[in-house]
């Protein structure tokens, strides 16, 4: 067999390394290049264990410190290991032909029998307790993402909680709540299907599903996320929005008489309660995460909208308590991305406040006052379920700020693939002649791909951003390359004279100066927004 590097195996190498394979007593093979071909230059038989004979390779009889060679390794079981022994010492040429002749050696004895492989550069690597530490590199976990290892984090969540949480979040939940799609099985069929596990022969067991039976269950979160923060309704062009406020009785000291008269809160702990059982108020005195006493003013009893279970509110307070043992969180009606809300210390129980001292509430203060308000309970249990269900919504939506990077590039590409065109046009022209009306059309168009391109731009720098973070970054960086962009092709639209222009250029000077009502102008105004 030829090989791609120009260096054969030796058939006395191939009748050699064969019967070693078979008799088993063979522990090391070398093999070395001599005459541009892989020979067998010596062999040790099996002595003791795999780790034991290792220190048979520090003899100088076997390996020398400045000579390559190949060990082809047979283990304790009946799998070979080959080592490349590349010492860097080694001359240049000898290191590029064992490197090139690396693969043809292997094809040629036969892969499948190699189950492993050792780089090795020194004796030092090659005694029981490198190979030790080789083994542990290569049984190691890969290394994982950022996302890889959050989710890590929660499968990790999950399976500390055990059988305290209904819900897990990244495999096959147990809910009497049921799967995201759920079957109604026939009586018959379901004995059916437990008899076939008491029958010795085969049996094919053929069933249909009734189109007109619903078979799908929406996931628990969806329910309640659906309770809780609906669609907004479409309305018609002129109608006002109605002035309707969803907010979670949890306080005492916001009650609206109205929905008390119309039995609003209590339809929605009703429909709370369809979707998961609550766990009854006197069965429970302590939280179960933290092993908190309840009192009814200093921490009071709240139940998961999820599992159902009761939990307190209170806050972080190590090491009793590491972690919140239920948080709560809204939905955002237009874009439906789910947002964590903070409570301070306010223990589950906040008044709205409508006032200051110094005058009325900032807008920003308010909007996190009406997040409080709005929020729905979780436990820290089922926070992994709402992160699942964060992931799902991210991965299908498209933020704002990628739709407008997608055109702010897709009308950048616009005005390159434009700009040739209308430089062909300018170079026609004559410095006396007057522009074309194609000319004229065409720098009106880049006029307003440009307009169009600084506004884009500017929209995406205004776009709210955690302050000094990434996404703040990469927004000045899209500002500072539209200025470029614009400073560097502009400028030949200010060579073409408007129509209304007359020869009143006479070649001194700079040719910008007789743009009366030109495009200097807006290339000032532009730059100086």
């Amino acid at each position: 067999m030829s090989a791609p590097s120009g260096i054969e195996i030796t058939d006395e190498l191939k009748k050699i390394f064969g019967e070693a394979v078979d008799s088993k007593q063979t522990r090391f093979i070398k093999v070395s290049i001599v005459n541009e071909a892989l020979v067998h230059t010596s062999s040790i038989p099996v002595q003791g264990s795999f780790q034991e004979d290792l220190q048979l390779l520090d003899s100088e009889d076997i390996l020398q410190e400045n000579t390559p060679a190949y060990l082809l390794t047979k283990l304790d079981d009946n799998e070979w290991l080959v080592i490349y022994f590349v010492p860097d010492t080694a001359k240049v040429r000898e290191k590029m032909l064992y490197a090139s002749s690396r693969a043809s050696l292997l094809k040629s004895l036969g892969s499948s029998l190699f189950t492993d492989s050792i780089f090795a550069t020194s004796k030092a690597d090659l005694t029981p307790e490198a190979y030790t530490a080789h083994r542990r590199h290569v049984t190691a976990p890969k290394p994982l993402s950022a996302s890889e290892q959050e989710m890590a984090d929660v499968r990790a969540a999950e399976r500390q909680a055990g059988g305290m949480s209904a819900y897990q979040g990244s495999r096959a939940r147990t809910s009497h709540i049921g799967q995201t799609v759920g079957m109604a099985w026939a009586e018959d069929l379901q004995e059916t299907v437990k008899g076939l596990g008491e029958r010795d022969e085969s049996v094919l067991v053929v069933s249909s599903q009734d189109a007109a039976t619903p078979a799908t269950t929406v996931f628990p979160p969806q329910k309640l996320i659906s309770l809780h923060f609906p669609d907004e309704p479409k309305r018609r062009p002129g109608m006002l929005p109605q002035a309707t406020q969803s907010r979670r009785a949890s306080s005492f000291f916001d009650i609206d008489i109205k929905s008390i008269l119309s039995g609003g809160k209590e339809d929605t702990r009703s429909a709370e309660q369809r979707i998961t059982p609550w766990e009854e108020d006197s069965a429970v005195s302590k939280c179960p995460l933290c092993l908190a006493n309840f009192h009814q003013l200093t921490n009071r009893k709240h139940h998961c909208r999820l599992c159902g279970q009761i939990i307190c509110a209170q806050p972080v307070k190590r090491p009793q308590r590491p972690q919140l043992c239920s948080i709560l969180f809204v939905v955002d009606p237009k874009t439906r991305e789910i947002e964590e809300v903070g409570e301070g210390v306010d223990y589950g129980v906040r008044k709205r406040k409508t006032s200051t001292v110094g005058g009325p509430i900032p807008p920003q203060e308010l909007a996190e006052e009406e997040k409080f308000l709005r929020g729905v309970r979780i436990c820290n249990q089922c926070r992994p379920v709402l992160l699942r269900q964060q992931y799902h919504q991210q991965a299908t939506h498209v933020p704002t700020f990628v739709r407008l990077y997608d055109a702010f590039i897709a009308l950048e590409k616009e005005i390159e693939d434009s700009l040739p065109q209308f430089q062909e046009l300018i170079l026609s022209l004559t410095h006396d002649s007057q522009p074309t009306k194609e000319a004229s059309a065409a720098r009106k168009r880049l006029l307003e791909a440009f307009a169009q391109y600084d506004a884009i731009a500017k929209w995406i720098r205004n776009l709210a951003a955690p302050n000094g973070g990434s996404q703040e970054r990469v927004q000045i960086a899209v500002m500072t390359r539209a200025n470029l962009f614009l400073q560097k092709n502009m400028f030949p639209l200010q060579f073409l004279p408007m129509p209304n222009q007359t020869r009143k250029y006479n070649g001194l000077g700079n040719p910008c100066s007789r743009l009366k009502d030109g495009f200097v102008g807006s290339v000032a105004l532009t730059m100086s927004e």
